[in-house]
C-alpha cells in the first residue's frame, strides 16, 4: 500500500535527530499561525457544522430534560457489575 504524503513526513520527523526536531518544532511554532484565543461556543458550532461534523444545531435542554436527568437514579441490580458481565460475553 502507498504511503500518503503525512506519512512519509511524519516517519521522516521521527527519524531526525532531537536536536533537528527542536528546531523543526521551533520553525513550525514561528510559522504558523494559531488562532489569538480560543473559539467561542458558536463559532465551535458554527465550524463543526459547516465541516459536516454535525449535521444540525443541538437543541437546549428544556427544564424538563434538566429535571428529569437531575432525578435519575441508576438500577441497583445483584451480583457483579453489568459490565463486567458485557466483556466477559464478548470474549
Amino acid at each position: 500500500m502507498r504511503k500518503s504524503k503525512i506519512q512519509k513526513i511524519l516517519d521522516t520527523v521521527r527519524a531526525l535527530e532531537p536536536a533537528e526536531q527542536d528546531r523543526l518544532l521551533r520553525f513550525l511554532s514561528e510559522n504558523l499561525p494559531l488562532p489569538a484565543k480560543p473559539l467561542t461556543e458558536e463559532q465551535w458550532l458554527v465550524e463543526t457544522l459547516v465541516s459536516g461534523l454535525l449535521e444540525r444545531r443541538p437543541r437546549r435542554p428544556t427544564k424538563a430534560d434538566i429535571r428529569a436527568y437531575e432525578a435519575y437514579k441508576p438500577i441497583k441490580i445483584k451480583g457483579k457489575p453489568l459490565s463486567e458481565t458485557i466483556i466477559e460475553e464478548r470474549r
